[in-house]
């Protein structure tokens, strides 16, 4: 029992009379606020009743007879014999009937204060009951903009606020705030004054909101108001309506603005759309089936231009001698020359296998490191490990080294030629997985390193369950370790210019079924099949693409036969892999970080 009710229903405690009247026409007193033989009464031939039967000429020793009077009847009158013989206490609200049945719906301490805000109040009343029950204080007789948003705030999210809601209707004089007190709320109008505002536009409702930021809070916190996105600068109390955009927001974005031209029309272009692809190949990793379907679908149509411009250009790429490496062969000539340079004192090339621009547009947020140059370059063809890192780390196309064409063995003699050639001979060739932090790489005198790491092509090649989702969170996974974090960082103190590429990227695969003809090249090559001979490639009846003089490739070079699409040799459901000719496997990251 509230208080005010406590001092209401005093009069019931002295009565010398053994029948008590408590006329309640709020309904605002409970049974377990009353003490004796109570009646409950509504109509006035109950009132008669319980009188005549308990009421009249009631003996002393019995308890006193309650009659509690509610709704209406309590508004009328008592008949004249009751009135004589009963103590009568009114429990009467203070008001006016809309903020009495404002006040009827609170109760205990909420009560108390909301009534002697009424009593105390010289102005309007249902302005008082609302800066209590709300708790904005102030004595104005109206509300403030900021104020009206507090109470809107606050009631929209009450959990009962039926005569409330009604009471504040009558002093709520903005309309776009007053349709948050319609059931359900209408917060279109107000959310599109946030809108403007999260955006940065100048808004008449800065200074509310910032006053009121508390109950928007709540209005978010409850759903009723949606975070935006947005990248205008903003006070700090302002975040709780402000996101960041969502992969999927960020994927149907990116498909809506493929890059342009479309189809590419040259290295430069089709390099922008690896950047582009391998950013929605991320997003829509874990994606809705429905929007990895457009994706995929977006994919089949670029590959279909990628690979007639790949066999009929790709000869120029590699003999381009533009200042940037075209292809992974020029990386190690384009490092000397920084060094001879000046530009750099010292090198350091990490080589991450596999890596293609999907895992590099997703790893990139995930790092400490700041990209410096992010570019791309060509890998060799076919996209194998053997073919095309042997190429980076030689400084030349295979051609050159027909004889270790399918083995890494030579990987370090070749790339210690190389650097002996340009007059480096403090040159460091390492091997590694780069599994945690502390397996320090330590640089010694060496002016150029170069590391192999193998992690991201050991987790590609294990993604045969959920493919991308399963690649790209094993990614994160390595990336929280540190061990690029902390590779970079050291060389960076070290004084290491670092250089970050790939020899080949993946391609997401459904199976073509495996084959036992041919020599595959090992158990992780799903994309090509290397034949002893023409004649036996040429009777195969396997789907697939064939491509004769590859350019940079030995003459001697045994036939291969690409699968097509997205296509692996394998029975595996979905797969991930490399050696094709997809323009997620050619083409590959290229950048310049530092810690």
């Amino acid at each position: 029992m509230s208080r005010w009710l406590k001092r209401a229903l005093a009069p019931m405690r002295v009565a010398t009379t053994n029948v008590i009247a408590v006329l309640d026409s709020e309904n605002v007193v409970g049974r377990s606020d009353l003490v004796g033989q109570v009646v409950s009464i509504t109509e006035w031939w109950q009132l008669r009743a319980a009188f005549e039967l308990a009421g009249r000429r009631r003996p002393a020793y019995l308890p006193h007879l309650l009659l509690h009077v509610s709704g209406a009847l309590a508004s009328q009158p008592l008949p004249w014999d009751i009135e004589q013989d009963a103590t009568t206490v009114v429990v009467h609200l203070p008001g006016g009937p809309s903020v009495r049945a404002a006040l009827a719906e609170l109760g205990g301490e909420e009560a108390d204060r909301a009534i002697a805000a009424v009593e105390t109040s010289r102005g309007n009343a249902a302005v008082a009951v609302l800066r209590s029950v709300t708790g904005i204080g102030g004595s104005g007789a109206l509300l403030t903009l900021d104020e009206q948003l507090r109470v809107v705030a606050m009631l929209a999210t009450r959990v009962h606020r039926g005569a409330l809601t009604n009471l504040a209707r009558s002093v709520i004089t903005e309309s776009v705030l007053a349709a948050l007190l319609s059931v359900p709320s209408d917060t279109g109008a107000l959310q599109a004054r946030w809108d403007a505002f999260a955006r940065g536009e100048e808004s008449a409702w800065a200074a509310a909101f910032e006053a009121a930021r508390l109950e928007l809070g709540q209005l978010f916190a409850t759903g009723l108001l949606r975070p935006i996105v947005s990248t205008a600068a903003l006070p700090g109390w302002a975040t709780i309506g402000v996101r960041s955009i969502t992969d999927e927001e960020r994927a149907r974005e990116l498909l809506g603005n493929p890059p342009v031209p479309w189809p590419p029309v040259n290295a430069a272009g089709w390099c922008a759309a690896a950047v582009w692809w391998g950013s929605v190949r991320s997003l829509t990793a874990g994606a809705p089936d429905e929007l990895r379907e457009s994706a995929w679908q977006c994919w089949d149509e670029l590959d279909g231009y990628f690979l007639p411009w790949l066999r009929a250009y790709f000869s120029s790429v590699v003999s381009s001698a533009a200042r940037w490496p075209s292809t992974v062969n020029h990386v190690a000539p384009y490092l000397a020359r920084r060094l001879r340079d000046g530009d750099a004192k010292r090198l350091l090339l990490v080589v991450l296998d596999g890596l293609g621009h999907t895992q590099w547009q997703f790893l990139k947020s995930r790092l400490s490191l700041r990209v410096v140059t992010d570019g791309s370059t060509f890998a060799m063809l076919p996209t194998y490990t053997t073919v095309s890192r042997q190429a980076i780390f030689a400084g030349a196309l295979p051609v050159t080294f027909g004889d270790s064409l399918w083995t890494t063995h030579r990987e370090r003699g070749k790339w210690e030629a190389f650097w002996a050639e340009q007059g480096v001979a403090d040159v460091a060739y390492h091997r590694l997985i780069g599994r945690l932090p502390y397996d320090v790489l330590e640089f010694g005198e060496s002016r150029v390193v170069g590391v192999v790491l193998n992690a991201v092509d050991d987790l590609m090649h294990g993604s045969e369950l959920l493919g991308d989702a399963q690649l790209l969170a094993n990614v994160a996974v390595w990336a929280s370790h540190g061990y690029l974090d902390s590779l970079v960082r050291n060389a960076t103190l070290h004084g290491f210019e670092t250089w970050i590429t790939a020899d080949h990227g993946n391609l997401e695969c459904r199976p073509a079924g495996s084959r036992s003809e041919g020599l595959g090249i090992d158990a992780a090559g799903k994309r090509l099949l290397r034949y002893p001979n023409r004649t036996l490639r040429d009777a195969s009846a396997t789907d697939g693409i064939v491509w004769d003089g590859i350019p940079g490739l030995p003459l001697t070079a045994e036939p291969l036969r690409f699968a097509p699409g997205r296509l692996a040799y394998t029975n595996n459901a979905l797969s991930i892999s490399h050696g094709g000719l997809s323009l997620d496997e050619v083409i590959v990251p290229l950048a310049r970080v530092e810690a």
